[in-house]
């Protein structure tokens, strides 16, 4: 056992070091301004009734927002955190678990520097410039996102992808697949690279997948307008049946449109800036 400590890459046990601190200080800062009021209803609150609902095997209605919490977005990468509101429900779960995971992030950043710079010191360097970067520490303070997990596993599926790691890849499209409905718009490129580059197999079933959720996503606000028009019809007011199919096909349409537009944007702009710039 001695040996194998001897051994072992002394930058893991920095990384570890700088992954404690920063879960420590940010999972307890961020659960600070929380207790003090700093975070809002929208985006933490909601969750954690959602979730809370979720652990106690009920449906998660939120009344905050007045419905589903998986109509809000298809986040169900939120039921890994339920065992933990068996043992000690409560916020913060929600701000440490993002802070970890997205301190996680920098793991798959020092094994990829490692390989290709064969120097763990500077391996550790990159990693430590992850932690530090204003759109990864903006991300943490932004009151509380499942999207956080896309910190973990869109760097993971990167490297995975270029060490040709397969299951590891395969774990992190899914688990980042299931963090949100617009999380194609990164892994569908991520297909395509992965098809012209690595295997094509995988690459395809990469995009296929991700385009699949995404319909799966969309197509809960198809069903909710499909069942609004057929209620309509059972009223007095079926005469405005005809202008309400109309509108609702363009907000569709629309919606879509908009939905990849607007994805599109924040894609670039979070490369760029912290969320709240």
């Amino acid at each position: 056992m001695i040996a194998r400590l001897r051994s072992a890459d002394p930058g893991s046990y920095v990384l570890a070091a700088l992954i404690a601190a920063f879960v420590i200080h940010f999972g307890s800062s961020t659960l600070d301004i929380h207790h003090g009021l700093g975070t809002a209803s929208y985006d933490s609150a909601l969750y954690d009734q959602g979730v809370w609902l979720l652990s106690r095997f009920d449906a998660p209605f939120v009344t905050l927002m007045g419905r589903n919490l998986f109509g809000d977005h298809t986040s169900f990468i939120l039921v890994c955190l339920v065992p933990l509101y068996w043992v000690a429900p409560g916020a913060w779960i929600l701000f440490w678990s993002q802070a970890a995971v997205i301190a996680a992030g920098a793991v798959p950043v020092y094994l990829y520097a490692r390989r290709r710079l064969r120097s763990s010191g500077v391996a550790v360097g990159f990693a430590a410039v992850y932690l530090a970067h204003p759109a990864v520490l903006g991300a943490v303070y932004e009151n509380y996102h499942p999207d956080s997990f896309l910190g973990l596993f869109v760097p993971l599926a990167l490297w995975a992808a270029l060490e040709r790691r397969w299951r590891w890849y395969v774990i992190a499209v899914v688990g980042a697949l299931l963090v949100k409905e617009d999380v194609a718009l990164v892994i569908v490129p991520l297909g395509v690279w992965v098809a012209l580059n690595r295997r094509w197999r995988i690459g395809l079933a990469t995009v296929l997948a991700s385009m699949g959720a995404t319909v799966l996503a969309m197509g809960q606000m198809v069903l909710f307008v499909g069942i609004g028009l057929i209620g309509l019809s059972f009223t007095e007011y079926t005469s405005l049946l005809p202008a309400m199919a109309g509108a609702a096909a363009w907000y569709l349409a629309l919606f879509v449109i908009g939905f990849v537009a607007l994805a599109c944007l924040f894609a670039v702009a979070g490369a760029l800036a912290t969320r709240a710039e």
